[in-house]
């Protein structure tokens, strides 16, 4: 019997098991030492001069925003195809989300977009790098003078293609959950170098956020993260290489793999495999549930197409080849039908 090859999930290992037991055989589990040690190497890595940890990236988030003391410009905007998460924070914050649509055909935004959205209402702006792939432009949002927050989740690096990351944003946020490019368990971060708003952000905090217990496992994680990059880069060239019908849609694109997106014309098929779990991109557009009237077709187009196929470390070729094999195999149904 053939058991499903699931969509994603963490890269662990002998040392990541090591380095745990070391720490819980001291008994020291609450946020310390171990903690400060991650948030170090997580700064050192990304260069930003200050790291702050929290239990979820939504927390941090919901953190930028009373740290930005927006006044009466109540307005946040973010993308619509984006994880719900980001929105409940908003909402949670005190402000009012204003979603902004994606390019023709594809997963990330548009900056023409996002500035034909701005009002006098505009507290701040959220971009994100769907996927992986790399949002051009956003130093063009700078004029503005508006705050630039970074949903960094999909990112962690400081480039995708040696395109900067972070570059012109205020902060970035990330997140630490089992699916992401390391994990801890759960947690988050937020990153800057500005001194003043992270000094204004810690002063807030009521907690460190994320424990030791998961910390150590966190920098395990993050001495692997190069490895893990490559390691998708690597499934991504045997992607590319035997599907070649999802050349078009991705290939050309500057991105760094966390998910691998292809286009059909149905995707329910894909969710009905016995052999891989592929999944959309994202569970619902945020204005499907938050009522939003703003015209988002584009968005709206590209969520009921989209299929993501697995595209983790720890595959094994035998797995990798089921993928290519059962994707093909729908793909070329699906094309038939």
């Amino acid at each position: 019997m053939n058991l499903l090859i699931s969509h994603s999930q963490p890269t662990l290992d002998n040392n990541d098991l090591t380095q745990i037991t070391t720490l819980f055989e001291s008994k020291m589990l609450s946020s310390g030492s171990t903690n400060k040690k991650f948030s170090e190497k997580l700064s050192k890595y990304l260069r930003n001069d200050r790291v702050s940890l929290f239990s979820s990236a939504s927390l941090g988030l919901y953190y930028i925003l009373k740290v930005l003391e927006l006044g009466d410009k109540t307005d946040v905007l973010l993308p619509n195809y984006i994880c719900e998460s980001v929105i409940k924070a908003v909402l949670l914050a005190g402000f009012n989300p204003v979603l902004y649509d994606n390019r023709p055909n594809s997963w990330v935004s548009d900056i023409d977009i996002i500035k034909n959205s701005l009002t006098t209402n505009t507290g701040a702006i959220i971009v994100n790098h769907t996927f992986g792939i790399y949002l051009d432009r956003i130093n063009d949002l700078v004029k503005s003078g508006i705050p630039i927050i970074e949903d960094c989740c999909h990112v962690l690096s400081t480039s995708i293609s040696d395109e900067e990351i972070s570059k012109y944003s205020i902060c970035s946020f990330y997140s630490f959950d089992s699916t992401k490019w390391i994990s801890t368990g759960n947690g988050g971060a937020v990153a800057s170098n500005d001194k003043d708003f992270m000094n204004k952000l810690e002063s807030i905090k009521v907690d460190q956020g994320i424990s030791d217990l998961n910390c150590s496992l966190g920098i395990s994680q993050i001495e692997k993260i190069e490895e893990f990059k490559s390691k998708r880069t690597e499934i991504s060239h045997q992607y590319f290489k035997e599907m070649p019908f999802i050349t078009k849609e991705l290939k050309n694109l500057k991105s760094c793999f966390f998910r691998f997106p292809i286009l059909v014309s149905n995707s329910s098929l894909f969710f009905d495999s016995k052999k891989v779990a592929y999944r959309k991109g994202v569970d619902q557009l945020l204005n499907s549930k938050y009522n939003s009237n703003t015209n988002l077709i584009n968005s709206e187009r590209i969520f009921e197409k989209t299929v993501s196929i697995p595209i983790y470390p720890s595959l094994t070729k035998n797995q990798i080849e089921i993928i290519i094999n059962e994707t093909k195999k729908i793909f070329y149904d699906n094309s038939s039908s």
